[in-house]
């Protein structure tokens, strides 16, 4: 698993962390599919890196 800044997660992807908030609520669920509209939600609210399943993070 390896955390990845948002600009590099593509839809597609799957969370590989469960994302909480502040008072413990579960936000998403690891192994959730991630979207653009997912993604912008998750930046709009502050969370600029996630944990993303190593076999789905390209390399350069």
């Amino acid at each position: 698993m390896r955390l990845v800044p948002i600009e590099c997660v593509k839809d597609g992807c799957f969370l590989g962390k469960t994302i909480f908030d502040n008072n413990g609520r579960i936000l998403l669920r690891d192994g959730v599919k991630l979207n653009s509209s997912l993604l912008r939600r998750v930046k709009q609210l502050g969370i600029y890196s996630i944990y993303i399943p190593t076999s789905t993070v390209k390399r350069k």
